[in-house]
């Protein structure tokens, strides 16, 4: 009973914040997927999300809303207007954009926010950049 692998120790400090708090299992699974992508992984596809978290227990509105905001960065990463390094660049932001709208869910609807402002700006400036 008290004898805990080591996976099990990363998979804790993971599971906290910087303040010691613990993460939810979605936000501790998330934070890790965010850290993967951060020290040179691929970005998952948004839509291929919820096979990489498995059978991690997540509410429905938390479900609903992560497939809200795959939804928005899926169309994001596929539109054409955009050229394709900025395309993969908003890539890289679908997983803390989906985690602050997972802590704050109202950030969808608060044009305001400033992630939702971040995120609108981004994709206006990008429509007018060339390739080169």
């Amino acid at each position: 009973m008290f004898h805990k692998p080591k996976a099990a120790k990363a998979l804790l400090q993971a599971a906290r914040t910087e303040q010691g708090e613990v993460r939810s299992p979605l936000d501790a699974a998330l934070f890790k997927l965010q850290q993967e992508i951060a020290s040179g992984g691929a970005s998952p596809p948004p839509l291929a999300l919820r096979a990489l978290l498995g059978d991690l227990p997540v509410a429905e509105e938390q479900n609903r809303l992560m497939e809200v905001v795959a939804l928005l960065f899926d169309s994001m990463v596929q539109d054409e207007l955009l050229p394709k390094p900025l395309r993969s660049h908003l890539a890289r932001l679908f997983l803390p954009f989906l985690r602050a709208a997972l802590l704050q869910p109202d950030l969808l609807h608060d044009a305001r926010h400033p992630a939702r402002s971040l995120l609108d700006r981004i994709g206006s400036v990008g429509v007018g950049v060339t390739p080169d």
